[in-house]
């Protein structure tokens, strides 16, 4: 067989397993990521408070329906307002959410003593 017949053949394979692979990637869910502008922020007490110009960045899996179905990452960066508990050195604490949705689980926050905050998860923990 010569090398043009050949080259012919694994073309033609290569385009069989490209459309027999084509349904199943399609039918995948769906990720978007999203940015948005509030959050909610922790002091150093545990009392919430809501950031209207914290800055966050998301990744959800959606369904075909287009349902959010999981949380593949979320970061946030807020602040404290003033008067919020402040600590007095960079703290690091893990936040369980349990909000019957999809942000459900645990995410990793970092305070810092002039009010700077940031979050991310979820986390796997041990």
């Amino acid at each position: 067989m010569n090398t043009w017949r050949v080259v012919v053949r694994m073309v033609g394979a290569l385009a069989v397993l490209a459309a027999v692979s084509l349904p199943t990637l399609a039918s995948a869910a769906p990720v978007r990521p999203n940015i948005g502008g509030r959050c909610f922020v922790q002091d150093a007490n545990g009392v919430e408070y809501l950031d209207n110009d914290c800055e966050y960045h998301e990744v959800l899996q959606y369904d075909e329906n287009g349902h959010a179905i999981a949380v593949l990452n979320y970061q946030d960066h807020g602040h404290l307002p003033p008067g919020a508990a402040l600590p007095e050195k960079t703290i690091r604490f893990v936040l369980h959410v349990d909000c019957g949705c999809v942000y459900n689980g645990e995410y990793q926050a970092v305070l810092a003593p002039n009010g700077e905050y940031h979050s991310y998860g979820p986390i796997n923990l041990p």
